[in-house]
This record gives structure tokens, C-alpha cells and sequence, in this order.
């Protein structure tokens, strides 16, 4: 039995309205900032009205932070498909490169993101996204119902537990440690970028990440391993 065959009709109506609210929430940001997004414009394009806007999202921030589950949940599921079930630090590669491509698509989104973690307007944790919101959002990408949309604290950890599992990192790894250097570095490059520093956030993501690695491993040689 498919996973979809586990959503009721009306769970799927509203996931599908959840999704259809979040890429006009996309498309909209292609004009404006998310503060200058009314909920009324997105009703329109939805064709909902804004109290119905309201049993889908409690606040307009929400549909944001529904954003970046999906988004997290699609960046665990390229990984996978690029790199292997069983990979490390390519996987984490494969993340930061769907990320930049990602910004190409959609400018402005990471800006926004990086706001709403600034304002402390995001949760600390994440709900596992529903079945329907899965099947809704990505219908064709099979094998993402079993993965984690916690984000990318959660996502982080486990590609660092395999890379040292593979060898590809030494067995003296900071996880946690590690798992923070990535998250500056995946903040940090698109705000390079916004200031200017760099005109290709992909190719600044790429040389942080080879700095990271190559810390990680000399740190590890340091110890003996």
C-alpha cells in the first residue's frame, strides 16, 4: 500500500492548500519582501479567503517556517538520490549545492529565512511533516515519506556520523561542533553575498566547505588518528 493511500481526502485537500499557499508565498517574494506579503494577496491567488488562511497557518510567519520543513525535507531527499543512502560527506556536499541552486530559483527565500531565525521568530524544534503535506508537495519523489524534516540540525548530523563511519572523517569528530560550522557556513555564504563579497554563493559555499573538511581531518591527524 502506498503512502498516499494513507491520506484521507480531506487531509489531502488541505495539504494541497498548504502547498498552494507556500508557492504563492514563493512567487510573491520574486516582487517583495515577506513583511510586505499581505495574507490577502495570498488568499486571492489561492482563492481562499483570510480566515481560512488562518486554520491552515495560526500566523503568517508559519507559512514560512512550512517552507523550510519542505525545503529541508527536499534537501535530505537530493542528497540521497545524488550521493547514496549511505553517504557523508558527499551528501552534505549535495545539500549546500541544491541550497545554492535554490537561491538561483527563489533570491530572496534565504534572506527571509535568515530573518526569521534572527527576530527569534522560528521554533527551537520542528514537527515531522504530515503524509498528505509529503504527498502534496513532492508527488513524484519516491522515498521521501521516511525521511526526517527536522532541519538542518537534524539533517547535518547524521551525514557527519557516516562520513566517519566511511573513514571519509577522522573517528575524533566533533559532531556537534562540526554540525554548527556547517550551519554558520550555510547562513554565512549568502550573507557574503548580500554584502557583496562574493558574486557566487555555490562557489563560496564550496571553498568554505573545503576549509571545514580540511580542519576536521587535520584535527584528526593531530590526535593520532
Amino acid at each position: 500500500m502506498g503512502a498516499d493511500e494513507n491520506v484521507t481526502l480531506r487531509d489531502a485537500k488541505m495539504a494541497r492548500t498548504r502547498v498552494d499557499l507556500k508557492q504563492a508565498m514563493l512567487l510573491k517574494l520574486r516582487e517583495k519582501s515577506f513583511t510586505d506579503i499581505s495574507v490577502k494577496e495570498l488568499c486571492a491567488e489561492v482563492m481562499i479567503s483570510e480566515g481560512t488562511f488562518f486554520n491552515y497557518f495560526p500566523k503568517k510567519n508559519d507559512l514560512l517556517i512550512y517552507f523550510i520543513q519542505l525545503w529541508s525535507l527536499e534537501a535530505a531527499w537530493v542528497a540521497q538520490k545524488k550521493a547514496g543512502p549511505k553517504a557523508g560527506v558527499g551528501a552534505i556536499e549535495s545539500v549546500f549545492e541544491f541550497t545554492a541552486q535554490q537561491m538561483v530559483d527563489y533570491p530572496r527565500v534565504m534572506g527571509e529565512i535568515i530573518a526569521i531565525y534572527a527576530c527569534g521568530c522560528a521554533p527551537k524544534g520542528f514537527e515531522e511533516l504530515s503524509l498528505a503535506d509529503r504527498a502534496a508537495a513532492f508527488p513524484g519523489n519516491e522515498g521521501i515519506q521516511g525521511l526526517s524534516s527536522q532541519g538542518l540540525r537534524a539533517l547535518f548530523p547524521v551525514y557527519l556520523a557516516r562520513a566517519v563511519e566511511l573513514g571519509e572523517l577522522p573517528k575524533t569528530t566533533d559532531i556537534a561542533e562540526v554540525t554548527a560550522t556547517l550551519v554558520c557556513v550555510f547562513f554565512g555564504a549568502p550573507i557574503l553575498g548580500a554584502m557583496g563579497v562574493t558574486s557566487d554563493v555555490g562557489a563560496e559555499y564550496r571553498r568554505q566547505l573545503k576549509l571545514v573538511w580540511a580542519g576536521v581531518r587535520a584535527g584528526g591527524a593531530d590526535s593520532g588518528n
